[in-house]
Parts: structure tokens; C-alpha cells; sequence
């Protein structure tokens, strides 16, 4: 009892409902009329072979009308062959199986009994071409119909009874042991016939139970794709799509069957891939992978969906198709718009100064890096410039630092208004601003251009209803050569910077090199009265002093 279930469920999976019977049966019928036209042009051929070759010409009105009735039952055959083949005639199940039936055992018929008839008056060379010309065209006539089970029983009985009763009938033991021979042969083809057409019937099965698990794995993928972020694609070895998600089809606004067949190429140059910052990149490195067959992974790609610009990650891999040289391309993808943005923001603020939106030093250090190089290569010469504000401090001391955020930003756009894009302006720090010069004529042009930042900023600056003057200075260099490094150029305009603060409020000092050698024995008298301090090798000695009138000491 415990074997029922599982065999009741067995046996309902290899029944066929009567709505598949109907269609296997078409599938069967549709094959053997696609069959029918060759086998009418082969029963020709051997009519015209029997009449010219075998049939006497002397052989009586019966034997003169069998090749025309022959040739009647082929040319018909052929006719609806082909007929059915290119349209002209619409087949029906019951009509179709009624001509096929029909045309099948006419031509048994009329060979069983051209047979019926030769036997007797031939001779032996007759009766041996006869035999084998039968069991060829038997044969034939089986491997043609044995897609379709009943038919070729009906050809093969049509074929056999009659010639076994012509057999039947012919004195002599040859004609005995032919008729057993006709009967192990025609039985051998109605067990091959019945054995093909059940692999027809089982294949047609296995396609039944595969377009299920298609049907269940297409919804559960459905499903998926309707309730995530990813997607599944699909292309042949040509870039054409063979799958395209109905949902990503929706969202990007195009018809998923209209897409079908289309290359990657032509899909995205439709969303704009081409033309958006990144896209070209992509594009190239997913054809490079496809070129070498290999897979890509993560490929960031944007495109434009509703006037509004998505990002698409896509990863895929080659899979070998039928052909040798055959293959398809299968991947993933999803929608990472808000990943991307969220990355881009994150990239961005570590570029950006918080507070005044000026690049920040780690930006404005790449940035002097590239100029560096590019001057090296031979580009038009640069120029950096370092400036700090003169009565800041102020600012932060008797009015607070909410106040002193305030004026930083104003000071930052209003350098970045005098600056333009001809300059790059950035916060270093604190109040400190840096300003690269990216084509430079002589020192002059740098020293003009720098007045219209001392003059913006001598400007008073209103904030929550305080007019504060602020001002800077400025120190800047203009390498002679350019061979300096990014930091050479940092440490002159610093110097000079530092110099033209000594000099006085608005001051703007160019780098001399003097200015290097004052900061280097400024550094050694530090250095020796620390390592003289250290090891106490200077002393301190208090000396007094006096008051002249009364000669008293005061103070020492």
C-alpha cells in the first residue's frame, strides 16, 4: 500500500490528456506529410523501373493499367505533399489521417498485387528482382510511416497479406520459406514502427514536462525580478538578446518583445549609454570581454531611463551552445542608482571642504600633482599661491567660532568668484587658502591677478550684523625651472607667505630664494639653542638691578 501513491503518481505523469493526444497527433501527421512528397517521388521511381524492367509488355490489360494507377496514387501523394507543405491546403486532423490512411495502403495494395500477379508468369531472375524490389519498397514505405503508429501497421498489413498470399498460393519450397520470411520481416517492422512512434510519443512527453519546468521557472523568475533590485539577461554569441526582464523592460520604457533579437550595442545606444559620462568606458570593456570570451564582473554602466540617469552593474559569463563554435552569454545585473550616488557623495566629501565647499587639501594636493606633471611634459608653466587671512583670530577670539565659520564662507566664495575657472582655489585648513595658477605668462600677470584677491578681500565682511575688516596676505612662486616637485612648491609660497606676513597687512611677496636661507638659520639657531639648553651647556645667570637713588636692588 505504501507503493500506491507514488505509482498512481507516476502513472498520472506519463498519461497524456486528450487535448495532448490530439496534439501529438498532429505533430505526427504534420511529419509524415512532410515525408509524403519523397516517398511519392520514390514509388515513381520504381513504378518506372517495374514497367520498363520487369512488367511484360505482353502481360494483359491488368498489368497495362497497374502503372498508371500507380502513377495516379503517387502523383496525388505528391501534389498534397506538397501542397500541405507550403499552405495552399489546410489540414485537418480526421481528413488528413483518412488521406494518409488511404494513399498508404492504396500503394500496399497495388504492390501486393502486382506481385499476385507477376509470380506466375515470370521466370526465375523475375521472381528474385521481384522479391527484393518488395522487401526494398516495404521497407521504405515502413521507416516513412512509423512516425505515426496506426499508419504504419496499415502500410506494412497493405504491404504483407496480399504478397503473403501470393506466396501462399506458388508451388515450390522457395515460395515457403519466402512466405516465413515475409512474416518475420513484416513483423520485425511493425515492432520497429511501434517502437519509433513510442519514442515520438516519449520525447513529446519530455518536451511537455520541460516546458513546465520552463513555465514554473519563468514565473519564480518573474517573481524575483518583480520584487528585487536584479535582473537576469540573456544574449546569443552575436550580443542579440535572447531574454530581456519584463521589468527592467518596464522601467527603462521599452517593449521586452521588441528588444528581443536586438544587439547590447543597439539596446544601449537607445538608452543614451554612449553619450553619458562613464558609458563609452563600459561599453568598451564589456566588448573587450566578449571578444576574448571572457567573463566581466561588476561593470558599471549608465544609461537613461525617463530622462532621468540609472546605473546599471552588470556581470556575465560565456556558455558553450550546441555548435563548437557556438555560444550564449548569461549574467546578472541590477539597478545600484542609489548605491552609486551614495558612493559618488561619499567620494565627494572627501574632496570637498565641509564648511566651504572649496576643494579640500587631499583634492587640491592631487590636483597640484597633476599640474606638476603635465608642466613637466612640456604644458604651459603654474604657479601657486598661498593666502591668510590677517584678522581672523580676532574674529575667533571676541566674537566665537560660529561667527568665524560664517566669514570663511564668505571668504570662500568670494575666492572662488575672483578665481573663476582659470584658477583653482582651495581651504587648506584653518584660515588658510592655497590658489593654483595653471598657465602662468611671467610674474607680473601672477602678481596682477593676485591683487584682485587682496582687493576682494579688504572689502568688509557682514555677518549676523558685525562688519568685520579682514584682509590677507599673500605669498606666491613661480618656479624658474620645471623640475620642482609639488612640495618644493609648497614650502616657497608657504616661506613667502610667511615673509609677506612679517611685512605687514595686504603685503603680497613673491618667493625669493633669500627667503629659504633666512628660514634655514632660523631653523639651525633653534636647533643649537635646544641641544645647547638640553645638556646645560648654557646657564642662566640673573643679574641685578638697581635703583640709581636709592642704590637699593629692585628687580634682577
Amino acid at each position: 500500500m505504501g507503493f500506491e501513491p507514488r505509482s498512481a503518481l507516476l502513472a498520472e505523469q506519463r498519461a497524456l490528456t486528450a487535448a495532448q493526444r490530439r496534439d501529438l497527433r498532429n505533430r505526427q501527421i504534420t511529419v509524415s506529410f512532410t515525408m509524403l512528397p519523397w516517398a511519392a517521388a520514390v514509388h515513381l521511381l520504381v513504378v518506372l523501373g517495374l514497367s520498363m524492367y520487369v512488367i511484360p509488355e505482353d502481360g494483359g490489360l491488368l498489368l497495362r493499367a497497374w502503372p498508371i494507377a500507380a502513377g495516379v496514387v503517387g502523383l496525388v501523394g505528391a501534389y498534397v505533399g506538397v501542397a500541405v507543405r507550403r499552405g495552399a491546403i489546410v489540414q485537418s486532423e480526421h481528413l488528413a489521417y483518412i488521406f494518409l490512411a488511404f494513399e498508404f495502403a492504396a500503394a500496399g495494395v497495388l504492390y501486393s498485387a502486382l506481385a499476385i500477379v507477376l509470380y506466375p508468369i515470370l521466370d526465375d531472375a523475375g521472381d528474385l528482382v521481384m522479391t527484393g524490389t518488395m522487401a526494398a519498397i516495404i521497407g521504405a514505405g515502413a521507416l516513412t510511416t512509423a512516425v505515426l503508429r496506426s499508419l504504419g501497421v496499415i502500410w506494412i498489413l497493405s504491404s504483407t497479406v496480399i504478397l503473403g498470399i501470393a506466396f501462399w498460393q506458388q508451388p515450390g519450397p522457395e515460395f515457403g520459406r519466402l512466405l516465413i520470411s515475409l512474416l518475420v520481416y513484416g513483423t520485425a517492422l511493425i515492432a520497429g514502427t511501434i517502437v519509433v512512434s513510442g519514442h515520438i510519443e516519449g520525447r513529446y512527453k519530455a518536451e511537455l514536462s520541460a516546458a513546465a519546468e520552463r513555465t514554473v521557472a519563468q514565473m519564480l523568475l518573474d517573481d524575483f525580478e518583480g520584487n528585487a533590485a536584479d535582473f537576469v539577461w540573456e544574449t546569443d554569441s552575436k550580443g542579440r538578446f535572447l531574454r530581456i526582464p519584463s521589468r527592467l523592460a518596464f522601467d527603462a520604457g521599452i517593449d521586452p518583445a521588441a528588444v528581443r533579437g536586438v544587439s547590447w550595442q543597439q539596446l544601449f545606444a537607445e538608452l543614451g549609454s554612449y553619450e553619458l559620462p562613464g558609458g563609452r568606458d563600459a561599453l568598451l570593456e564589456l566588448e573587450k570581454a566578449r571578444s576574448a570570451k571572457d567573463a566581466f564582473v561588476d561593470v558599471m554602466l549608465p544609461v537613461r531611463v525617463r530622462d532621468a540617469i540609472r546605473w546599471w552593474k552588470l556581470s556575465g559569463r560565456p556558455t558553450p551552445g550546441l555548435a563548437p563554435d557556438d555560444f550564449v552569454w548569461r549574467g546578472v545585473g541590477s539597478d545600484v542608482t542609489d548605491v552609486k550616488i551614495q558612493s559618488d557623495e561619499i567620494v565627494r566629501m572627501g574632496l570637498i571642504d565641509a564648511l566651504t565647499g572649496m576643494p579640500n587639501r587631499h583634492n587640491f594636493w592631487l590636483e597640484l600633482e597633476r599640474s606638476v606633471r603635465n608642466s613637466e611634459q612640456g604644458k604651459p608653466r603654474i604657479a601657486l599661491a598661498m593666502l591668510d587671512l590677517d584678522n581672523f583670530k580676532s574674529v575667533n577670539d571676541t566674537l566665537g567660532h560660529s561667527i568665524g565659520d560664517e566669514v570663511l564662507k564668505e571668504v570662500g566664495a568670494r575666492l572662488v568668484e575672483v578665481g573663476g575657472a582659470a584658477h583653482l582655489c582651495a581651504r587648506l585648513g584653518g584660515d588658510e587658502f592655497a590658489i593654483l595658477f595653471r598657465t602662468v605668462d611671467d610674474h607680473d600677470s601672477v602678481h596682477k591677478d593676485l591683487l584682485s584677491y587682496v582687493d576682494i578681500l579688504r572689502e568688509p565682511v557682514l555677518v549676523s550684523g558685525n562688519r568685520l575688516d579682514i584682509g590677507c596676505s599673500i605669498g606666491f612662486h613661480v618656479p624658474a625651472d620645471r623640475g620642482q616637485t609639488a612640495d618644493a612648491l609648497l614650502v616657497a609660497a608657504d616661506l613667502a607667505l610667511y615673509a609677506a606676513k612679517e611685512s605687514g597687512r595686504g603685503t603680497i611677496l613673491q618667493y625669493q630664494h633669500s627667503m629659504q636661507l633666512t628660514a634655514t638659520r632660523r631653523a639651525h639657531l633653534l636647533e643649537d639653542i635646544g641641544n645647547g639648553v638640553s645638556p646645560d651647556d648654557i646657564e642662566l645667570r640673573f643679574l641685578p638691578q638697581l635703583d640709581v637713588a636709592s642704590r637699593s636692588i629692585v628687580a634682577v
